[in-house]
């Protein structure tokens, strides 16, 4: 789910991260402040079915003059006992979208479970966004 960071970055759940400001970088040529997130608060927003808590980390790439994101990573580790650690990732990269005056999710790159020594992984590519509109009338009763 490219919106996934954005959850977790949502207002609501900022009581639930400790953060710290890591560093600099650039992201396609403008300037960005890295931020780590980590997830302090239990139970955790990601549950794993069954076994409970699963810590998550957020990497935050943002513009500091705007607060735009324009990357972000999440990480979330699976302690179950009896499997080897394993850091499930998703990242995301987010471009402005001239037509809607937005930034939208344009790649997703994932790294997931599939069994116990493979990893999945899957990248998605989102382009062509359309805003939905719609229209009504009330029409009187005769």
């Amino acid at each position: 789910l490219p919106n996934l960071p954005l959850e977790l970055l949502h207002p609501r759940n900022r009581h639930r991260f400790s953060y710290e400001v890591f560093g600099r970088e650039k992201i396609r040529g403008m300037p960005t402040v890295v931020l780590r997130l980590d997830e302090t608060a239990s139970p955790t927003i990601i549950q794993q079915p069954g076994a409970g808590d699963m810590k998550t980390a957020v990497w935050a790439w943002v513009e500091p003059v705007s607060g735009r994101l324009l990357r972000a990573q999440v990480t979330t580790r699976d302690i179950r006992i009896g499997m080897p650690a394993f850091d499930a990732v998703i990242r995301v990269d987010f471009r402005e979208d001239a037509a809607l005056g937005l930034l939208v999710p344009v790649e997703m790159q994932e790294t997931f479970f599939v069994e116990r020594s493979r990893p999945g992984t899957g990248t998605a590519k989102y382009s062509n966004y359309r805003q939905f509109k719609t229209g009504a009338r009330i029409v009187p009763q005769p």
